[in-house]
């Protein structure tokens, strides 16, 4: 799949390093990942075969050193959870609530790259992307995340312990066990 990433200059806040959060939106054939810091900044981003998932994770990881690890709880990461904790290791890692993520991207989508033409006409709720886009859904995750601990006054790293059981971030009302 071709890689799409961003990269910004500016990655260190108040002479500190920033924190890189992974953000994984997994699917049964593909899967939208992407490196995103404290500051919302896009590191990298881009879509991955699924069952060229691992490998690529251990190359990425490489790479971006995530300091957290987050998935969407959608249907496949029951499927997913184990194959990426296997490559993560250590890093703290949470399952989120995907909730509207995949609406939320393909608007992203649209923002940064508007139609053409006379598609212009057409409202972008009635089109269909042109290619893929789980790597929007993927920074979409990663930008909820961290408004939400934003939100909570707390940082990437300060719960390293919790898991998907345990996770604050969690939607109340939701099966732990999935």
């Amino acid at each position: 799949m071709e890689d799409r990433q961003e990269n910004s200059n500016n990655m260190k806040e108040k002479g500190e390093r920033r924190k890189v959060l992974l953000s994984i939106d997994p699917g049964r054939d593909k899967c939208g990942i992407a490196f995103v810091d404290s500051g919302k900044n896009i590191r990298y981003k881009t879509i991955v075969p699924t069952r060229e998932l691992e490998d690529f994770l251990r190359e990425s990881i490489n790479r971006f050193p995530p300091d957290y690890v987050i998935m969407g709880d959608g249907t496949w990461s029951r499927r997913l959870k184990n194959r990426v904790k296997g490559v993560i290791g250590d890093i703290p890692f949470s399952l989120v609530d995907e909730k509207h993520s995949t609406e939320r991207a393909r608007l992203r989508y649209f923002k940064e790259n508007p139609p053409r033409g006379l598609w212009k006409l057409l409202p972008v709720t009635l089109q269909v992307p042109a290619e893929a886009y789980d790597d929007f859904a993927a920074v979409i995750l990663a930008e909820t995340f961290i408004d939400r601990l934003s939100r909570d006054d707390e940082d990437i790293t300060v719960h390293p312990g919790r898991n998907e059981q345990d996770n604050p971030n969690r939607q109340s009302g939701r099966n732990p066990g999935r």
